[in-house]
């Protein structure tokens, strides 16, 4: 074994201090410089069967969309991105946190390729019953290419939209299920 000189303690205390400070700190946070992408439609619908179209969703479309688990107003739920531009397919379990017939947060839990993944839905009664929904989203794939915040944007933006169509979609035909029922 090698005799160690009095000189060589300091640099091998610093070498020792800075390996354990990488085992110690914890990862940076999930940060992105991306912005969200934020859509509104009125849906003409009451607030109650907007809010119930919400979490159905997370159960109408069984190819991507799987909900993990459900308690005290938090859902998990796991979904898959089949055609992502460039990244191809995405996979992600995310957290849903609800505030009753007023917003639901999402935020990523893990995903195979998404480094952010969160946005909120946001519902306002109007006056005349219907509904105004906002969906903010704001998503970074990871991908580091030229145009990669554009190219993200893009596609957030097309997501957003349809999710909004697809929302009120799933509204008015629990609203219809529940007249036919009511008769």
């Amino acid at each position: 074994m090698p005799k160690l000189h009095y000189s060589s303690m300091p640099r091998l205390a610093c070498i020792a201090a800075l390996m354990l400070a990488f085992v110690l700190v914890p990862p940076p946070a999930r940060c992105s410089d991306t912005k969200p992408v934020s859509e509104a439609q009125v849906i003409d619908e009451p607030t109650t069967v907007v809010w119930r179209a919400i979490q159905n969703l997370r159960t109408a479309d069984k190819q991507r969309r799987r909900l993990v688990s459900y308690e005290n107003n938090e859902a998990i739920i796991e979904e898959r991105f089949p055609a992502l531009p460039i990244v191809g397919e995405a996979t992600c379990l995310y957290k849903e946190r609800e505030v009753p017939e007023k917003e639901i947060n999402f935020s990523l839990i893990s995903s195979d390729h998404f480094k952010v993944f969160e946005g909120t839905w946001s519902l306002e009664r109007l006056s005349d019953g219907r509904t105004k929904v906002s969906l903010s989203s704001n998503l970074d794939t990871g991908l580091r290419i030229p145009f990669w915040r554009e190219i993200t944007r893009a596609a957030t933006s097309r997501s957003v939209k349809h999710r909004l169509q697809e929302l009120s979609e799933q509204a008015h035909k629990l609203a219809s299920q529940q007249a036919c029922a009511a008769r």
